[in-house]
């Protein structure tokens, strides 16, 4: 098919590690950690064209969570959210409305005040959304981060949730780090 076998065996492993280490909510960073680039919330051109920039990683990876019953949100600073729905629309057809989308566009308010700082807000809004619909438990133990800026990352270690950075200029190196969660 269209992506190595390797690629897919590499996800069905990560899949299988995140399961068995007991993660169930899987929150991903949008610019330059799901995507090749960084919008800054001023991407101007169509939704088809930002979806070529979804990394074939992610690609593979989501699906596979998603038939194992794991929660999915994307995480992000960014405004541009309806573009976001628009895009994972492009990638997952079947799927994309399993796909929670916190951005800063002011949609969603979190009771909690206190975690403010980097993506946390984002995830506990996304998580208590997932566990009304799914009537799933979602901690912070049972919650993984991947995002590329070690702020957000150190945010949520600091928080007892558990995070792996994307290095966008090593790729390859989030199927080891994620192997190792």
């Amino acid at each position: 098919g269209k992506y190595s076998d390797e690629l897919k065996s590499s996800c069905e492993e990560v899949v299988e590690q995140l399961y068995n280490s007991g993660v169930n909510f899987f929150a991903v960073d949008f610019d330059d950690t799901l995507i090749s680039v960084h919008t800054n919330s001023k991407w101007d051109k169509s939704a088809a064209d930002l979806a070529y920039k979804v990394r074939p990683f992610f690609k593979i990876l989501i699906p596979q969570l998603l038939h194992r019953g794991f929660c999915i949100a994307v995480v992000t600073f960014s405004k541009q959210c309806i573009l976001i729905q628009d895009v994972l629309r492009e990638v997952f057809p079947k799927l994309h409305d399993r796909i929670v989308i916190r951005g800063n566009d002011d949609t969603w308010e979190h009771k909690s005040q206190t975690i403010k700082e980097g993506k946390q807000y984002h995830m506990a809004s996304a998580a208590e959304y997932l566990q009304k619909k799914y009537r799933v438990s979602i901690t912070r133990s049972s919650t993984l981060l991947v995002d590329d800026h070690a702020d957000n990352i150190w945010q949520a270690l600091k928080q007892n949730v558990r995070a792996v950075r994307y290095y966008p200029d090593n790729p390859d190196r989030i199927i080891l780090d994620l192997l190792e969660v």
